[in-house]
């Protein structure tokens, strides 16, 4: 399958890795209306909303989808990483309902953190044997997952439609 065979979307609007950077502000209405560890309605996705008219919009706790107009009439949901600093600020504000009305930055995701190297390496870790060898470990060893953070497991999903195309669905919160 090349490149070109595979479509990334949700709700119909076209997912691409992010080209620039974003900057974003969060100000005190932001944070009034903010649901504490809700991916989708926290300070961070408020503020998404207000500043770009977005209405898809989910920050993770490395990554944020956020709709954005694409110059040609139309929207698409574009990919980001997040910088540590913040990674940081979601974290406090999931902790205590707190955030500083400052700005935060939005990077671009590197070659190796994008969804076509993601899904190649998850590809050649199937198929070399290894995967087997790790669930099994897994059933052997249960984990204390931390509740106190966003977490997006479960939330994006691949699907194959006749080989032909991939789509990430996001379901909303």
């Amino acid at each position: 399958m090349t490149k070109s065979d595979r479509h990334r979307a949700f709700e119909g609007i076209p997912v691409v890795e992010a080209k620039k950077e974003l900057r974003v502000f969060i100000n005190s209405d932001d944070i009034k209306t903010a649901i504490r560890k809700d991916p989708a309605h926290c300070a961070f996705s408020n503020a998404c909303r207000r500043l770009f008219g977005s209405h898809s919009v989910v920050f993770f706790r490395t990554v944020a989808y956020v709709e954005l107009p694409d110059g040609k009439g139309s929207t698409r949901i574009e990919r980001f990483a997040l910088t540590k600093e913040t990674k940081r600020l979601i974290k406090k504000f999931d902790r205590t309902g707190k955030a500083s009305m400052d700005g935060y930055v939005l990077i671009p995701p590197s070659i190796g953190f994008t969804m076509d190297y993601r899904r190649k390496i998850g590809q050649e870790y199937s198929a070399s044997g290894r995967r087997r060898e790790v669930i099994a470990l897994r059933t052997r060893v249960k984990k204390k997952e931390a509740t106190d953070i966003r977490s997006g497991k479960g939330i994006v999903q691949f699907i194959m439609r006749e080989k032909k195309s991939l789509r990430i669905l996001l379901a909303a919160s």
